[in-house]
């Protein structure tokens, strides 16, 4: 009986998608529209004029999605430390020497696994560099509660001083948060969170 290769061209192909997958897991995109290039340069200028990027440090928070009515919306973040390591996104821009991160609400990925993840930050290291700083392992921070100073509250029960954790409440728009909707007619709005 003669070879039929054919017959194993479907396993060759169900073989060969999870590597091609993988490959596309830190892919590079161009932005090409000149109204959306001209917002996020004005944005990075911004991020820098108001002191959202420390020095050299900072990258853009790009995230992609459609509204309730299908228009284009762009909710963009300045950040300057390495917090994408916990939801890394799968695709970057680099524009006029500056890195934007870009999350595809519309293109889900499915889960990844921890070897996946793992390249996929090695490769948005690699496109990084040293634009970001490293974030500390989260640190508890508790405090002895006073009733007048010097005077600690003690507990009920066991008599020994009352100690508070404490948490700093962030109001505001700390990352130069904003949203920018598109319109198919060419205008667009930009919305500010607060």
């Amino acid at each position: 009986m003669k070879p039929r290769p054919y017959l194993l061209l479907p396993l060759l192909l169900l073989l060969l998608k999870p590597a091609a997958s993988i490959g596309q897991l830190c892919q590079e995109v161009k932005l090409h529209n000149d109204q959306q290039r001209n917002l996020l340069m004005e944005y990075i200028r911004e991020s820098f004029q108001k002191r959202y990027y420390l020095g050299d440090k900072g990258v853009v928070h790009l995230t992609k999605s459609k509204d309730l009515m299908g228009r284009e919306t762009w909710y963009l973040r300045a950040i300057i430390d390495d917090r994408y390591r916990d939801n890394p996104p799968t695709q970057w821009a680099s524009f006029n020497g500056y890195v934007v991160l870009i999350y595809n609400q519309d293109h889900l990925s499915g889960p990844l696994t921890d070897s996946q993840k793992e390249e996929l930050i090695s490769c948005l290291q690699e496109v990084i560099q040293d634009r970001l700083y490293i974030r500390p392992p989260k640190q508890d921070r508790w405090y002895n509660a006073e009733e007048k100073p010097g005077v600690p509250i003690r507990h009920a029960k066991t008599g020994e001083p009352l100690r508070v954790k404490q948490f700093r409440v962030q109001g505001g728009n700390v990352y130069n948060e904003k949203q920018i909707t598109f319109y198919p007619d060419g205008t667009y709005t930009i919305a500010i969170p607060v």
